[in-house]
């Protein structure tokens, strides 16, 4: 299922037939780097589980990035869960490295923003970074992010890691766009 198009990707549900071309970057080092390992097979299909669970739910989860062109290139999510205490709506991405630098996650983020946003129950998106995971700060501003002030402590694969909470509201989001676009005009 097809979620959201954007200038340059589609954005899609992941399937098991997906493994091979997830594995291709979340089994980078050099790509999960802020998770502090790379992922197996079996665990790339253990995620592909999770989220296939998730989009059964309603609760949203990671999608396959792909150019139109057929090139796999990442993936992003909208996720619906909870994240230092609140409820959100979270976005997040992962993007191979041999695309990093091309705006590709930024687009992704921003074409899952407007989807979220559509949907009058959404009023605010979240994103929990590694302090140290500067181009996903990078990303987190250009889409209109802003830090929350809040800090807390993840369970990732046995370890404890700290992630900043980072948040943009519905009006913050679409004024800021507006913004961009009479800029580009």
């Amino acid at each position: 299922m097809e979620i959201v198009k954007t200038a340059r990707l589609t954005l899609r549900e992941l399937t098991e037939d997906d493994a091979p071309l997830l594995l291709r970057f979340m089994g980078k080092e050099s790509v999960m780097y802020a998770w502090e390992y790379a992922f197996a097979k079996e665990q790339v299909l253990e995620w592909i589980g999770r989220n296939r669970e998730r989009y059964a739910r309603g609760e949203g989860g990671y999608y396959l990035a792909v150019r139109h062109d057929g090139v796999c290139v990442g993936q992003a999510a909208l996720i619906h869960g909870e994240m230092a205490g609140h409820d959100v709506w979270e976005l997040g991405w992962i993007f191979d490295d041999a695309y990093w630098g091309n705006g590709y996650a930024t687009e992704a983020a921003l074409g899952l923003a407007h989807a979220a946003f559509s949907r009058p129950e959404i009023d605010v998106l979240w994103a929990d970074i590694r302090p140290e995971n500067a181009r996903s700060i990078a990303v987190a501003r250009r889409i209109g992010m802003t830090p929350a002030g809040e800090r807390f402590v993840k369970l990732v694969n046995g370890k404890e890691m700290p992630h900043d909470v980072y948040r943009v509201s519905r009006d913050a989001f679409l004024s800021a766009q507006r913004d961009v676009e009479q800029h580009h005009q």
